[in-house]
């Protein structure tokens, strides 16, 4: 569908199908809400912030300019996470913004308990309404964190420990490069997309904490960039607590889930 078909079907509340099954009279309203909404876009507004949702995973999620917006390459990560868990799994999703991932996951997994960190309130806030819902809210715990720091204060350290997966979309773009990005990106929360001066820095982050909360044989799910294949494996061999198990590529050919196992001592 082009955008103004999806325009027109959403203002309709109708099906594309339907859209040009008989012929349509805009009232008032409807014209003044096309008009203003055709602006927006003219602007650079992305179209899932003017229609105030997107689907992901064959869900659908409300979004707006507190949430990065869901990509159909995200969607590769959670198939991945899926194919691999089962049963009472205890998953973690760092960075959980509009909840696309682990309210698909706890779709398909009901038994999972699944927490879900993000430093923004604001996106936590929009990912329990996705939940909700989505009725998918029972076996998931959003958390106020900045990666892992939840887990050194509050005496929740025992409590959130011991994962059988951790799983993160981390920013990894890099900070001179956001500018000369599509207009449309101006508009999703900067906190979202930027990774450091190299794209790098919650890799870097992550990597080195994550092993101390993962089991033994555990996994670790990364979306990664455009070439930070090499590196991140890098970082990760600096760990010494990863192996690298596998790289899936996406629609395009282009290098998008890392997934590493976590080996050697138990996360204490």
């Amino acid at each position: 569908m082009t955008e103004k078909e999806i325009l027109l079907s959403s203002i309709l509340s109708c099906s594309r199908s339907v859209l040009y099954s008989q012929e349509w009279s805009l009232n008032a309203a409807q014209a003044k809400k096309l008009s203003e909404a055709l602006s927006l876009r003219s602007q650079g507004v992305p179209l899932q912030y003017i229609l105030g949702e997107t689907e992901f995973f064959g869900l659908t999620f409300q979004v707006d300019e507190r949430v990065l917006i869901p990509r159909p390459e995200t969607e590769i990560l959670v198939e991945m996470v899926l194919k691999s868990a089962a049963g009472q799994m205890k998953i973690l999703d760092i960075g959980t913004g509009s909840g696309c991932i682990v309210v698909s996951l706890a779709k398909f997994l009901p038994e999972a308990q699944i927490d879900a960190l993000d430093l923004s309130l604001e996106a936590l806030s929009l990912a329990k309404e996705n939940a909700l819902m989505n009725s998918a809210d029972k076996n998931i715990n959003f958390i106020q964190s900045d990666l892992f720091s939840v887990f050194k204060k509050n005496n929740l350290n025992n409590r959130l420990r011991n994962y059988d997966i951790i799983i993160s979309n981390p920013p990894y773009i890099r900070s001179g490069d956001i500018n000369g990005l599509q207009k449309e990106l101006a508009y999703e929360p900067r906190m979202a997309l930027d990774g450091g001066e190299d794209g790098l820095d919650f890799y870097r982050r992550i990597i080195a904490e994550a092993g101390n909360f993962l089991n033994k044989e555990g996994l670790l799910f990364l979306e990664i960039g455009f070439g930070q294949r090499e590196n991140i494996e890098k970082i990760a061999s600096l760990s010494n607590d990863f192996i690298l198990d596998e790289i899936i590529k996406d629609y395009s050919g282009i290098e998008r889930v890392m997934i590493m196992r976590k080996y050697g001592k138990v996360g204490n």
